[in-house]
């Protein structure tokens, strides 16, 4: 019965083509071109919409969304970036037989260029009366009536113009992470920083330890990789060469996992600041951040699901072995860094429901992490800065001066997810040396962390004290816009290669 329907409904869209082909075919016969090279608009539809009554020469273009005709009278509703403005279109104004052409020619969905009055209806509505109408692009496919209520969310990435076109709460989720952007840069060049372009091909994967994307360069016959951070060791170099404050905005890749919180490409901030350390760090981005959330959003309490969210200073700070105990009841500091010992205190602690199977992996810090991806990290909803994770787990910061066991470093975690990772960064060229080949060893089947030997003898020259951090835009993008998955604040979510229409 489904492909019944289905076919039923691939049918009509092909007979609606055909009748729209021939429409077309009328209006050039008419010595129109249906697609011309421009149009001289004079107002968006916003800015028409607030203009007074009995204003002339008015010019305004966009989609027609919406047709109402009585005899001689016709309303249509036009849509442009700016939102939807109504016009008018009367037999006597614009001419009886245009009028007829126009309302045996124009559908739903075709982009128009209309020049007329600014009048006010009946209802007291400003609108546009037409005494000009140009058809800029003739819709040969009909739009969907319902398309918000698509369930397949692989059909509505694939056609995500339509998405845009019909929602436009899906055009504010995708315009969120360039508010987030530009707030950022406004707010890093007040403090000092210069903006920087670092690689995106880079000759080793490293920086983060994440599965890099693979690719070859036939012009140097090598294979290199797409960036997995934002420039975090180039930005550290250029520490070297004498900048003091920089910051970088752009996409990183990980061939990794697709899910909620994860796309193949992101959108991140990365900036390092020289003689600061950790604890600079985190006063410094809890400022940033909350100044994004106020320029954007203009209130600290942000609803997000069944949560509200609240952003009010300070965000709470606690260690992550502090965390993890909170939340499962163990104590990774009597594990000692011994595997034997973290599986048999994981075994006799572990909740019911928790699906952990300690056998089966035979790294420490491999399971350390996947207690922590399972049973803790999940479970913090509101803004909370975590402090103090084993150094094993962050190869290129400093040990805490605490804690030696520990690196000085800090995530903040907001509904479950990490909004950012920050260091007091390693400037030891022979400590970072030891580190990523200690890194290396102990990198799973799911990481590809390289050693990068030009960066080390950069450090050799010399690197001042200095604190780095990046975020993922796209995340907090999602909190901002109460978005599920981070598919729904990416213009173009990456697709997996196949039929439209075929799954999830």
């Amino acid at each position: 019965m489904r492909y019944k329907r289905i076919h039923q409904i691939k049918t009509m869209a092909d007979n609606i083509r055909e009748a729209r082909l021939k429409k077309l075919q009328e209006i050039r016969d008419n010595n129109e071109n249906p697609y011309p090279t421009r149009f001289a608009r004079t107002h968006s539809c916003e800015k028409a919409g607030k203009l007074p009554e009995s204003t002339k020469d008015v010019s305004v273009a966009g989609r027609m969304m919406f047709e109402r005709a009585f005899g001689k009278l016709a309303f249509w509703k036009l849509r442009d970036q700016s939102g939807d403005f109504q016009i008018v279109l009367r037999a006597d104004a614009i001419g009886e037989d245009r009028f007829k052409f126009l309302i045996k020619n124009i559908d739903v969905g075709d982009i128009l260029g209309i020049s007329g009055e600014i009048i006010k209806t009946k209802t007291g509505e400003i609108s546009l009366l037409a005494k000009t109408v140009t058809v800029l692009s003739k819709s040969i496919r009909p739009l969907p009536e319902k398309w918000h209520g698509i369930k397949d969310e692989d059909e509505l990435y694939r056609r995500r113009y339509l998405d845009f076109l019909l929602n436009p709460e899906s055009r504010e989720k995708v315009l969120m992470i360039n508010k987030i952007a530009n707030v950022t840069r406004e707010f890093m060049v007040e403090n000092g920083f210069v903006e920087v372009q670092t690689p995106i091909l880079e000759n080793t994967a490293s920086g983060a330890a994440a599965m890099p994307f693979k690719t070859h360069i036939n012009a140097f016959d090598e294979d290199i990789y797409l960036r997995v951070c934002i420039g975090e060791l180039w930005q550290k170099k250029m520490m070297v060469g004498a900048f003091e404050k920089t910051f970088e905005i752009g996409k990183a890749f990980r061939n990794e996992g697709v899910d909620r919180d994860h796309n193949p490409e992101f959108t991140m901030c990365e900036y390092y600041m020289a003689y600061a350390d950790r604890d600079d760090q985190l006063e410094f981005f809890e400022k940033l951040f909350l100044y994004i959330i106020d320029k954007v959003k203009g209130t600290r309490k942000v609803p997000h699901g069944d949560l509200v969210l609240d952003f009010t200073p300070p965000f709470r700070r606690i260690t992550f072995r502090d965390l993890v105990l909170e939340k499962t009841g163990i104590d990774i500091n009597l594990a000692k860094g011994n595997l034997a010992n973290l599986q048999k205190i994981i075994k006799n602690n572990l909740k019911s429901g928790v699906k952990l199977d300690v056998s089966k992996i035979k790294d420490y810090m491999v399971l350390l992490d996947e207690l922590w991806k399972r049973t803790t990290r999940p479970f913090v909803f509101e803004p909370t800065f975590v402090l103090d994770y084993p150094i094993e787990m962050k190869p290129l910061s400093k040990l805490s001066p605490d804690d030696p066991s520990k690196a000085h470093v800090f995530q903040l975690l907001v509904d479950g997810a990490e909004m950012c990772n920050a260091y007091s960064e390693l400037n030891d060229p022979l400590e970072q040396a030891e580190r990523f080949a200690a890194q290396k060893k102990l990198h799973n089947q799911n990481e590809a962390f390289t050693s990068d030997d030009e960066f080390v003898e950069a450090l050799e020259y010399g690197m001042p004290p200095a604190t780095g951090l990046g975020f993922g835009l796209d995340r907090l993008a999602m909190i901002l816009t109460d978005a599920k998955t981070v598919r729904e604040v990416n213009s173009f979510p990456f697709m997996k290669k196949g039929k439209k229409g075929s799954g999830k």
